[in-house]
């Protein structure tokens, strides 16, 4: 309807602007994830692994999509593909990811058995020396 009585002139400028591919790629990624979460709720890992699978072949991964996937695989019974995803993800945002990331990364390891053990303690080193350096206010004193 916008369209029907918006200036002719500024709608064909508008429709000439390209889209921002980057914004396209990610708005895409973060519908497929919201799916993955919910078919993870719902106890279907194998069709979200497919959806993980499907946006790791065209590179559009996140830190949060990475640890749900992982998770899925877990609950797969799937250990080491579980732990090949923790460990990915790890040498890719470890330097640009929170210290809650980092902990959820180190939980997960654990949780895969003794395999996972040497990846967590990373993740736990990695989120302690994170949080070395965050700044917080005291409370005022009256």
């Amino acid at each position: 309807m916008a369209y029907v009585y918006a200036d002719a002139s500024q709608l064909t400028a508008s429709l000439r602007q390209p889209a921002n591919l980057a914004k396209v790629r990610i708005a895409y990624r973060d519908t497929l994830h919201e799916q993955l979460r919910a078919l993870s709720k719902q106890s279907r890992w194998a069709d979200a692994i497919r959806l993980w699978q499907h946006l790791h072949e065209r590179r559009l991964l996140s830190p949060e999509l990475c640890l749900d996937a992982a998770s899925c695989l877990r609950h797969l019974k799937k250990p080491q593909d579980a732990l090949a995803v923790l460990q990915e993800a790890f040498e890719t945002y470890a330097a640009s990811v929170s210290a809650d990331w980092l902990e959820q990364c180190g939980d997960l390891a654990l949780q895969l058995g003794k395999e996972g053990e040497p990846l967590a303690e990373k993740a736990f080193k990695k989120a302690s020396e994170r949080l070395l350096y965050i700044k917080t206010s005291a409370p005022a004193v009256p």
